[in-house]
């Protein structure tokens, strides 16, 4: 704020030689969508919700913002503001005091949308003909708000939202349409094989999960994964986790229970077995300028996505590891996994996976690309091959469809 000791300047100004920005000063208690997708366990939940503006955070450069239905506190630096519309100048006791007092009635929260606060909301949730084509839609599924909007006058009155309308932990009424017609026997029968477990012990007792541990092991000793040497007390190990995923086909049914061993990264200590962290990726730009180029003329594209990618880093630090749950070897029961290749949930294992599929395409007559890291080119006056790196997903497009048809089986034997 400007003091009369700096002749009305603020200290900001005076320091940095410039204005300071008050564009990120919001009213309170102003209607305002956070993003929440960062908060969200599943991709088909809500990317965002109606909430109101409570202040600012004091540990994080964002904006505190309350759901009225569920009494959480959201705080997040992308928010989008309606200018005009304040929930709680309706009855703010009333919606106050629902969340805590069992005994009243589902309050309803109404809303006023100005013409184009609507156009903004409509913008950033949907591009379908409804006047709001968002997960709010009311004819999404029963379970969702309810949600109207007069598309014949200039304002929204009549948005209500009841606290027991809406459901954050039922996906079903998020499902896209097209899978609709799944065959009920197949997503209810037996709960135990459907549902995928974060409890080792439990899957320990089911055959398919113990088969899909024992293959994931077996692949990881076979690439030379770690080997076991004695503990010492002056060694930095930490633990590892299994992850239960349940791999479907396009209608439904299981194709196959997949188990990855992860590591417990989030105990690594900087500067001891692990320093650098980043590993870049393709820009967006990028991508749209080479598929440009690649429809413009005709060009065969083809998506590589590299199984168990992160296993084929080789780690320069020391990284020790306890053994697998479930899978300790009997004649060294109190060794310890010294890691030789990254593993999921390594802080650096993205980055020892590029330098490793890097280094790579470099022997294979690849150049680099100085505007962005991600993108390889090979070209060698008749042909053209260009190679898309997003960590294990990559793009290969060129003038040649037989020489993109043999560069893309030659990446694997270079990266093992």
């Amino acid at each position: 704020m400007p003091t009369s000791v700096l002749h009305d300047q603020s200290p900001f100004q005076v320091l940095f030689i410039q204005s300071p920005d008050y564009f990120f000063l919001k009213v309170f208690g102003r209607l305002v969508f956070p993003y929440l997708r960062p908060y969200n366990k599943n991709k088909f939940d809500f990317h965002s919700l109606p909430c109101i503006f409570l202040g600012y955070s004091p540990n994080h450069h964002g904006y505190r913002c309350l759901n009225p239905q569920t009494g959480r506190i959201y705080i997040s630096r992308h928010a989008h503001f309606h200018e005009h519309a304040f929930p709680f100048s309706v009855s703010p006791t009333s919606v106050l005091r629902a969340p805590n007092d069992p005994s009243s009635d589902p309050f309803l929260l109404p809303i006023e949308f100005p013409s184009s606060a609507r156009a903004a909301r409509v913008s950033s949730f949907g591009n379908s003909s409804s006047p709001l084509s968002s997960p709010l839609n009311s004819n999404a599924s029963p379970s969702s708000p309810n949600v109207h909007l007069n598309s014949n006058s200039t304002t929204a009155s009549n948005l209500a939202l009841s606290p027991h309308n809406i459901s954050h932990n039922d996906n079903s009424s998020m499902i896209p349409s097209q899978h609709e017609n799944i065959d009920p026997t197949v997503t209810n029968s037996n709960a135990d094989t459907q549902h995928e477990l974060t409890c080792f012990s439990d899957a320990n007792k089911q055959h398919h999960w113990h088969v899909a541990m024992t293959e994931e092991l077996n692949a990881l000793i076979k690439n030379g994964t770690w080997s076991l040497v004695p503990y010492d007390p002056s060694m930095n190990v930490f633990g590892c986790k299994w992850v239960f995923r349940v791999k479907r086909k396009a209608d439904g049914t299981i194709d196959r229970y997949k188990a990855r061993l992860v590591a417990k990264g989030f105990h690594q200590q900087e500067g001891v077995d692990y320093t650098k962290t980043f590993s870049p990726v393709v820009k967006a730009t990028t991508i749209r300028t080479v598929l440009s180029l690649a429809v413009s003329n005709g060009w065969e594209a083809r998506q590589l996505d590299v199984s168990n990618a992160f296993l084929h880093g080789h780690l320069k630090e020391e990284v020790y590891m306890t053994q697998p749950s479930g899978f300790l070897d009997s004649s060294q029961p109190h060794h310890v996994c010294r890691l030789h290749r990254s593993l999921y949930g390594l802080k650096q294992a993205p980055r020892a996976w590029f330098q490793c599929l890097s280094s790579s395409l470099l022997q294979l007559q690849f150049v680099g690309s100085k505007m962005d890291s991600s993108l390889f080119v090979f070209n060698d006056r008749t042909t053209i091959i260009y190679v898309l790196v997003y960590v294990d997903d990559i793009i290969i497009t060129g003038n040649n469809s037989a020489a993109i048809g043999k560069s893309s089986p030659l990446l694997a034997p270079h990266l093992l």
